[in-house]
């Protein structure tokens, strides 16, 4: 059979994660963690106990929604704060 149709065009390179900058550039939209839990708002206090804003730090995060992002370089990628401890 012949190979499935490519996209019309490929994706933004902002909207892929790459494991070669951790994901420090990723702009996508995913909202939820990879076990499931939906993702609040960086503009919340995280429930953490520790009021730490990140978008005070990296006002690019005033506009991320509620999207993982890695802000502080993190090996293990993108990440949020969920209403779900551990």
């Amino acid at each position: 059979p012949p190979p499935p149709p490519s996209p019309p065009f490929p994706p933004s390179p902002m909207e892929c994660y790459h494991d070669s900058d951790l994901g420090m550039q990723y702009l996508g939209t995913v909202t939820t963690t990879t076990s499931g839990h939906t993702c609040l708002s960086w503009t919340l206090p995280p429930l953490t106990g520790d009021d730490f804003k990140y978008y005070q730090r990296f006002p690019y995060l005033q506009e991320s929604a509620n999207y993982c992002r890695n802000p502080d370089q993190l090996p293990s990628g993108p990440w949020c704060y969920t209403t779900t401890l551990g």
